[in-house]
């Protein structure tokens, strides 16, 4: 019997299960679990309870248009999932400035920035952007969510460790897939320094990682606790707060 087919049986309504509940089923390899989730989506399509791919008629922006998937209707909503904070997808200025390298560059570098793909416009928005916060220099990526998963991976390796918040961004822990990783509590400073006393000599580099204000939650972490212990021991701190980190 399925998950899907079980829950129903229990009645129990399938639209509070996701996708973390087919990563790991006992017994079952990838094609099994595969096949569970479809079983799930189908259910999940045929009580319109769509949770993945809304479509938008508009783009970002406070309100945009969606495509009402209980009624296959255009409907407005109020945005709340953007990463658009200053609302200036729109903005005129950024508009025409868009118009313009779009018909110098076309509609792509044609490559990824190590390669080919890095031009003029990036240098000159990687130096605004150290200028703007006060840094030597910058680097461009894509996401916030590659910034930290790039920039990790290529800084920690098997002889390191990363000290992780238990609710750290999935992207930091991706990040961690070449090092060692040890995590402390949510938020608890006595963890921390629990696991930074374990780890003391045993690494190369020790790196502690928190989030600066942690999306799901909404919690802000205790920097300056954090910061205090971490040079205490002799570590480095990496912060990630909305789309900007600082080693």
């Amino acid at each position: 019997m399925s998950i899907v087919e079980e829950k129903i049986k229990r009645q129990v309504d399938s639209s509070y299960l996701s996708l973390a509940d087919y990563y790991d089923i006992p017994d079952k390899d990838i094609m099994g679990r595969a096949k569970e989730f479809k079983l799930f989506q189908e259910d999940m399509y045929r009580k319109r309870h769509l949770n993945y791919r809304r479509i938008s008629l508009t783009g970002s922006g406070p309100v945009m248009k969606i495509i009402d998937p209980y009624t296959g209707k255009e409907r407005e909503m109020i945005y709340l999932a953007s990463n658009d904070y200053l609302n200036l997808t729109k903005h005129p200025k950024v508009v025409e400035a868009g118009k313009k390298a779009l018909l110098k560059y076309g509609a792509g570098a044609g490559s990824v920035p190590l390669l080919g793909g890095t031009l003029d416009l990036h240098i000159e928005l990687e130096k605004k952007v150290a200028k703007f916060k006060g840094c030597e220099a910058a680097i461009l990526y894509t996401s916030g969510f590659g910034s930290n998963a790039g920039t990790l991976l290529s800084l920690l390796g098997e002889k390191d460790i990363a000290i992780l918040d238990l609710y750290v961004h999935a992207s930091i822990i991706d990040g961690c897939k070449n090092t060692n990783i040890k995590f402390f509590k949510h938020n608890n400073m006595d963890s921390l320094e629990k696991v930074l006393k374990r780890v003391k000599d045993k690494y190369r580099t020790k790196l502690v990682v928190v989030d600066g204000v942690y999306s799901m939650d909404g919690d802000i972490a205790h920097l300056d606790q954090i910061v205090e212990i971490a040079h205490t021991y002799g570590h480095m701190l990496w912060l990630m707060k909305l789309m900007q980190q600082v080693l």
